[in-house]
This record gives C-alpha cells, structure tokens and sequence, in this order.
C-alpha cells in the first residue's frame, strides 16, 4: 500500500515536464498534466501515469489535504492535537497518511466518527468524493442551500440524501457532469482520471475567485508550554523548556483544567507542568497536569554517568542544590530540538525532566542561550534585581539577578548603571545559559535645555515643565532614579527650583539626567561686585558692588558657587579674592545680604 501510495501521489515534489506513455490523447490529459505539474500527482516507474486505476478514501483525504498551506506552528499544533486519535483509530497499515488524515480532520474534510465508521483502505465513491471536495473547499454552507435543486442525472434518485447538496454544488460549478448516459454514478468507483479533473477544476475555481483556504481554528493560534514557577492572582510566571521564564496574564475567561477536568487556577499548582494555548495573543486554554507520582525538575546539567543497564543524569536546580537522577532506558530525549541520548546531552545546558516513580522519563535539553528585543515593563530593585521585558509578540519574559552581579549595560557606545535603565526603554538582552550577560540600548536621548517653569507633584510621580529658547513649553516626567548635576559635582534634585535654567536628557518623555545651568534670578534680590575678603570663620564675603558700596554677604544659605564659563561648582573655601560675582539672595539690611547662589563671571 505504501509503495503504491509513493508512486500515484508525490506531495511536495518538484514539478517536471514529464511525459506518460498512456497519458496522450486521454480526456483527462490536462487535468492530470495540472496535478503533475503542481507536484500532487506521478506516474509509475515504467513511465505510465495509469489513469484509469482506481483511488482509495485514505489517498483521496492525503490529496486533499493539500489544499492546505500550513505554517510550521499550524502543521504541529495539529499534529499534537490529533496524534493518539488517528494512531487509535487508524490501521497501523496506512501510518504514511496519519499526517494528511490528521489535517483532514482539523480542516472538517472528515469527521472523527467517520474515521471510526468507514474503511480508509476501500476504493472511495463518487459521492463520498464529493462531499470530501466540497468540505475541502469550504463550501459546505453555500452546498446547504442547494438543499431544494433538482438535479438532471439519469440516476439522481440513487444519490444518497446526505450527498445531494454536495453534488448540486459542483455541478453548479462545472466540476462534475454526467457520462454519455447522463449517470452520475454516485456508488461507482473513481479513478485517478476523475479525482484529477474534479481536484484540477476545483483548484482552479478557488485561484479565479481569489481564495485562500485556511484552517480557521488554527490561524493566530499558538501554543507554549513549561512549569509553573509561580501563581499570583491569574498571573503565573511559567519556566519553559528554553530556561527562559515568561509571565503570562491567564485571562478569566480562559480554560483552566487539571488533568482534564475543569478547576480554578491555584498555587496549589506551582512545579506541575502546563500546556496554554493561545488565540490573537491572548490564552484561551491552560491544561495543567499534577500527578502525585510525577515530579518535574529544571535546572543546569552538570554530569551525567551511563552504561548499557542504567544511566544517571546530575542537575543543578536554582536554589544550587545538586541532585542525580536515574534515566528510564525508554526516556524521550531531545536536546535544543532534535533527539538525543544521555551520552550525547551537553554539561551545563539547562535541563527539564519528568522525574516518574523514582525514574526520569524525559529529558528537554537546551542551550538556554537566546537573544531578546523588546521594550522595559517592569523594573524593581533590591538585593535582587527584577526585570521584565515584553517583545514585539507581547511575550513578557521575566530576569532576576543579584544586585551584586548585575549584567554589563550599554547605552550606544557608553556603559552606564541598572538605575539608568527606565520603563519603556528599547532594549536588547543578550541571554547566556538562561542568564541574562548584557543589556543593550541605542543611545537616542534628546537633550533639551530651557527655563525649568513648572514642577508638579503627585502620587504617581514629579513632571517638570520646560520652556525653551523658541518659546515653547514641554512637560516632561521626571525619573525616580534621575540624577542631578551641578557641573561636575551631583547634587539633590530638590535643590533645583522653578526659574532655574537647566539641561536635561529626555528619553521619550522621561527625563533621566539633569544638569543646573544656572540657578533662578530673581529681580531686586541680586548684587554685583568684586570680592574682596572672605572669612571661612563666619562664612562671610565682602564684595565691592560695581556702585562703590560695600556689601557683607551671608553664605551660610548659600546652595551653590558655580562658575558661569564652565558651569562648574566650588566650594566657599576654593572662591578666589578678585573674583567678579553676581549673587542671588535678599538683603537682611542695607549693608548685609542672604546669598543662595553665586556665579562666578570673571
């Protein structure tokens, strides 16, 4: 059966102008010549295509099933879904088909009680071909409303009722027609002749009407599974087989089941293995499965023992506790993909295993080496650094690491601190044996330099109005770990007060860097001088204004001394006598004055 599969039906083989010594002059020539030429249809090896030779139901739903174009993802999800039904239900014999008849069942073309009732192996009827095509084409609907037309064949009336409207369809659509006698023959066998035009015709009528034949069900769907490290409200933190930790929001109207029967999301569920499917991004289906015998562990290989009679395997959990385990000689093994063997599992990758009555059963092997953009959603900090990043799909994925290990961070070419990374900044992980190395950012911060005019304070944060030099205003949200500087020197962001000039460094809205540029001047409340003493005793500047008068300045209040050329700040002890001052203040007499800011002009 396979063997002679193989030889009528080549799926996905390239086409080939290829000729058939008993294909010329045949009414099905160009039908045949279509199929052949789209690589679902060969001949013989003795140079024959035989089309008069019958077709089974099992070759008929292998054909049809590539109606469909299925993405990689699609094609497993099916696979997985329908694996034990088609491997119960259907004769070991035909196993070369399971795939075609699991994408037929997935596509609608035939049901699961249909399998279990009809013999995959017999030659298949007209009429059974007929409505196989039909539900292929998604045309069952549109068949149903033929349900009243009278069809002109000689023998309608030995159509079965269940096929009609799947006749009058096709017939509407010139894909059938009756023979010379106007028969139909609905129980008649068919041959690779007649299942070639009917499937050349039908495709032909899906391109000139511009359809695409998707599998509804499995478009935008996506599956993902791992254990659950933590269960907080309907969020759960899951493990995956990749090392990587995702943080998945399990929406209230989703599925929950545990061993397949439906119950409440828990924390009683923490370390069990789940499978969620997802739809447009969002989890409609969390199958969790938590047996008393089974335990899953995670962690990194470090040694590994084996022999033709038992194996051993060692991993490293992420508390660093240090475990072996002994491997069922049947255990299914794969490492960052593809079948593997004890021996062959590389140290120090990291492993999960299902630990079943004292003996491990299955080994996930991966590198835990990854690469991730996207976009700063949470960031706390502690003795133990959180971050989470979610990328262009919407995964969020969740790093953890001690305060006193903390990866390299760059923003373009300069290396900075974790504090400088903000919420809603680009970033790029690089991901190292499930350990974040180093984070990345392209360094596109704004500076925008003007008169600081508003403050606001609130519970959710400090905005800053900014004016700048053309005249216009900005707000901009101040980051709690924002960095203040006067010159080279930090100083408190309280310390700048509405009327201060300032530059700052923006990114998008935040503004992560401040530098004092110079401090408010208030009208009336400033003198200009020389100075000519200071006391260091009693903090006391005696300054000759540009007037002649002498002025005795307090600097016990005085925030800063700054230089106005560099910007820099010194403290009183460094001011050079000589030096020409503006101060900022008010006068507490008429020869004594309250600095709070000195510039430096000269």
């Amino acid at each position: 059966m396979f063997l002679c599969f193989t030889l009528v039906f080549s799926f996905g083989m390239q086409a080939f102008a290829v000729t058939y010594s008993d294909l010329e002059g045949h009414w099905a020539q160009k039908y045949i010549e279509d199929l052949v030429a789209k690589g679902l249809m060969s001949g013989y090896d003795d140079g024959t295509i035989r089309p008069e030779n019958n077709i089974t139901v099992c070759e008929t739903l292998a054909l049809l099933s590539r109606f469909y174009t299925l993405d990689t993802v699609q094609n497993e999800l099916i696979q997985s879904d329908y694996k034990d039904f088609v491997s119960t239900n259907v004769p070991s014999s035909i196993s070369w088909a399971y795939d075609e008849i699991a994408v037929c069942l997935a596509a609608g073309i035939i049901t699961q009680s249909e399998i279990k009732s009809i013999d995959l192996t017999r030659t298949i009827q007209k009429e059974v071909l007929a409505m196989f095509l039909v539900r292929a084409m998604k045309m069952e609907k549109t068949a149903s409303t033929l349900k009243d037309t009278a069809l002109s064949f000689a023998d309608a009336g030995k159509i079965g009722d269940s096929y009609k409207t799947h006749v009058a369809l096709l017939v509407s659509l010139g894909i059938v027609n009756g023979d010379t006698s106007n028969n139909f023959n609905p129980q008649s066998s068919v041959t690779r002749a007649i299942v070639a035009k009917m499937v050349s015709v039908s495709l032909e009528y899906l391109q000139k009407n511009g359809v695409a034949l998707t599998i509804d069900s499995y478009v935008g769907i996506s599956r993902q599974e791992g254990i659950i490290d933590s269960v907080s409200g309907r969020v759960i933190s899951l493990a995956g087989f990749d090392g990587l930790a995702k943080i998945i929001t399990i929406p209230a109207e989703a599925a929950v089941t545990v061993n397949g029967a439906s119950k409440a999301l828990s924390s009683d569920y923490t370390g069990c293995y789940v499978r969620l499917t997802s739809s447009g991004g969002n989890v409609i289906k969390a199958e969790i499965e938590s047996y008393s015998s089974v335990k899953w562990i995670q962690g990194t290989l470090t040694g590994s023992s084996f022999s033709t009679e038992v194996s051993t395997i060692y991993i490293t959990d992420k508390s660093g506790a240090e475990n072996s385990y002994t491997v069922s000689g049947s255990a299914a093994i794969t490492q960052n993909g593809s079948d593997a063997t004890v021996s062959s599992l590389t140290k120090g990758f990291f492993l999960t295993a299902r630990y079943e009555n004292n003996t491990v059963t299955k080994i996930v092997s991966s590198s835990g080496d990854a690469s991730i953009s996207g976009t700063v959603s949470q960031l706390s900090f502690g003795t133990t650094i959180v971050l989470h990043v979610t990328d262009d799909s919407g995964t969020k994925y969740g790093f953890s690491f001690s305060i006193s290990n903390v990866p390299e961070i760059t923003r373009g070419s300069k290396t900075i601190t974790i504090d400088r990374i903000l919420v809603g900044d680009t970033v790029k992980l690089a991901v190292k044996n499930c350990a974040v190395t180093a984070i990345s950012m392209a360094d596109n911060g704004v500076t925008v330099t003007g008169e600081l005019t508003s403050i606001v304070n609130t519970v959710s944060g400090t905005s800053w109005t900014i004016k700048k030099s053309d005249g216009t205003t900005t707000t901009y949200v101040l980051d709690e770990t924002v960095t203040a500087m006067s010159g080279t020197t930090k100083i408190k962001i309280s310390d700048i007060k509405v009327g201060d000039t300032v530059s700052v460094l923006v990114y998008g809205i935040t503004i992560s860097e401040v530098t004092l540029k110079s401090a408010a001047v208030t009208s009336g409340n400033q003198i200009s001088g020389s100075v000519l003493l200071i006391s260091n005793t009693d903090n006391t500047i005696t300054v000759l204004t540009t007037s002649g008068k002498l002025i005795y300045i307090s600097a016990s209040s005085l925030r800063w001394i700054i230089y106005a050329s560099t910007g820099s700040s010194i403290s009183l002890s460094a001011l050079p006598v000589g030096s020409q001052i503006v101060a900022y203040g008010e006068y507490s007499g008429s020869s004594n004055f309250t600095a709070k800011v000195m510039i430096i002009t000269g």
